[in-house]
């Protein structure tokens, strides 16, 4: 027996000191997490998220590895940072058996003379006992026009040649009209606003490359989906003749703000355009006037908020309110209400709104109307809500309804992003198709012709 109690101490002793000693073996396992490091699309003079893989010593006994570098060294467009230690190479890097470590890498690109996107490449080179390996670096750069605190005092044209980076806030003065053409890209940075005093006009095209693109300047995962990444499009009081047509907008806190506004006209015309992922509202006004038509709000804490009064028109628009991991759908997807208590003060304003062929339809579990109304002054206050699906009872006595489906599922395509990409086109069986009348709408978001109308933004497809 004390034999044997001898033998096992011995060869514990022997496990332990050869855990100790460094492994010189030519083969010893040394991998990483990953083989390439990819980084999408990198605004120049804006710096990258940062990446990072792991290196693993697969061996039961300590390795010494000789250099961890960056092959391009100084002048690589790249940065590193191994286990919290910045530098473009160590040596002399001792790692334990079944032990690893982090490399963290960055890109900031310069500016080149090129339009389209370009790649920018390096790697990561790891020597261990005598044999290398590396880690390929893959960036795919962009220039862009930067306009940081940039104010817009006469008219303007953006051209759709590179993308539009703004930092701080964009500023079109009263007497200036800032006009975007077809396919321009807008990326505004962190809390960043478009404050519009004159005239905005941002005209696209149906096809996806064709439409104007207002977003973050965050461009990959998962910072390209983070709601409330920039503060949004906002018309202040003097601003009028606004339109957006065929129009993207995501990912802003609330995605268009309308001040109150003394026009005869709309303050705004939203045409064949998609708001979503917005943190607060998809519209908000307050007592200003916007006519929309074709438009997908979708997937917005709240897609509609009006106080004030003004004057509204919405037709053929699809409007849902989702829960994600970002957004907690906890309110109306559409409120609308003629006044708002300041100061203990309430001074109720006209109201007037038609909605006309809209889909109006939220999370099955909310409780409650999906569409809202207060009236809570004295003042003309009219909602007409004719020939569309509510997630609602219709009971509130403030609105009018004319030939309206009442909590009536339309069947979206696909409303679990567990499932894949959300897709709020009808499906065969919905309520909505061929239950719209005419109007001056003739075709839907895809820009197919109308026959039938049916409801919401997009004409079913069989």
């Amino acid at each position: 027996m004390r034999r044997l109690i001898i033998l096992m101490f011995l060869a514990a002793f022997a496990t332990a000191c050869k855990k100790d000693q460094f492994l010189y073996d030519s083969s010893a396992r040394l991998t990483t997490s990953a083989d390439t490091v990819n980084f999408d699309t990198v605004f120049t003079r804006l710096g990258s998220i940062t990446q990072s893989f792991k290196v693993f010593n697969l061996n039961d006994q300590k390795l010494m590895i000789s250099s961890i570098r960056l092959v391009g060294g100084a002048n690589s467009a790249y940065k590193i940072n191994i286990n919290g230690q910045a530098g473009f190479e160590q040596q002399q890097l001792e790692l334990a058996g079944g032990d690893s470590l982090y490399v963290f890498v960055q890109v900031t690109i310069d500016p080149t003379n090129e339009k389209n996107p370009f790649v920018v490449q390096d790697s990561i080179e790891i020597n261990c006992n005598g044999s290398s390996s590396r880690v390929q670096l893959k960036a795919y750069g962009q220039n862009a026009h930067y306009l940081e605190n940039r104010k817009i005092e006469s008219d303007e044209t953006w051209i759709n040649d590179l993308p539009y980076i703004i930092t701080g806030e964009l500023l079109v003065t009263e007497s200036a009209t800032l006009t975007i053409e077809p396919g321009a890209r807008i990326y505004s940075h962190a809390n960043a606003a478009i404050r519009v005093n004159g005239t905005l006009k941002a005209i696209g095209a149906p096809a996806d490359s064709n439409k104007v693109v207002f977003t973050s300047d965050r461009l990959d995962y998962p910072y390209n989906k983070l709601t409330g990444a920039w503060q949004g499009i906002i018309f202040d009081t003097m601003s009028t003749g606004n339109a957006l047509n065929w129009v993207v907008i995501r990912n802003a806190v609330t995605a268009l703000s309308l001040a109150k506004n003394n026009a005869i006209d709309y303050q705004l015309t939203l045409k064949n355009s998609i708001i979503e992922n917005s943190k607060e509202q998809a519209i908000f006004s307050d007592g200003s006037s916007f006519n929309a038509e074709n438009c997908l709000l979708a997937t917005n804490a709240q897609s509609v908020t009006i106080h004030n009064g003004g004057n509204y028109r919405m037709v053929h628009c699809t409007v849902t309110g989702l829960s994600d991991q970002q957004i907690q759908h906890k309110l109306p997807i559409l409120y609308i209400s003629d006044a708002f208590p300041e100061a203990g003060q309430l001074t109720a304003y006209p109201l007037n709104m038609e909605l006309k062929n809209c889909i109006f339809w939220g999370d099955e579990g909310f409780p409650g109307n999906q569409v809202i109304t207060e009236r809570k002054g004295s003042a003309d206050f009219s909602v007409a809500i004719i020939n569309c699906l509510l997630q609602s009872d219709g009971t509130d006595q403030n609105q009018h309804l004319q030939d309206c489906l009442l909590y009536s599922d339309p069947l979206f395509a696909n409303i679990d992003p567990s499932v894949g990409p959300l897709d709020f086109h009808l499906t065969e069986g919905s309520p909505a198709i061929n239950t719209g009348i005419e109007t001056d709408v003739l075709t839907d978001l895809d820009n197919r012709s109308r026959t039938l109308p049916d409801l919401g933004c997009f004409e079913f497809v069989p």
